[in-house]
Order: C-alpha cells, then structure tokens, then sequence
C-alpha cells in the first residue's frame, strides 16, 4: 500500500469483511482477496488480521527470502 496508516488504523482492518491488513516489517498488506489462496490457509491469516504478522511471517519463510 502506497499511503502510510496507523497501527490503530490497521486494526479496523482486522476481518476479511472489513479489509484484513497485516503488517509485515513495518509494511502494510492488504490481505482480504488473498485469503482463500494462502498456502498455509485461511485461518492463519485471519489469526493475524489488524495485527503484525512479522514474527509469524519469518518464522514459516524460508531463509532465502530473509527468514530465519
């Protein structure tokens, strides 16, 4: 996303219905079109809505992509 949002901002976002934005290394995605083609499912992603999703984010990615 190209405009810069609040972390209270983002958490309106937290449902699929109203958006579902994570946040990842300070970066804001907007989630909620993705969810249903997530390879590790929907439900982690909701998990996370309106949250950052860093940790959990490096912790499945792999090292090539800057994970641990």
């Amino acid at each position: 996303m190209s405009e810069s949002l609040t972390t209270k901002q983002v958490a309106e976002h937290a449902s699929v219905e109203k958006g579902l934005y994570i946040i990842i290394d300070n970066s804001v995605y907007k989630m909620d079109t993705f969810v249903d083609e997530h390879p590790g499912g929907a439900k982690i992603l909701k998990r996370v809505g309106g949250k950052d999703a860093s940790k959990q984010f490096w912790k499945v990615c792999s090292p090539s992509l800057g994970g641990g």
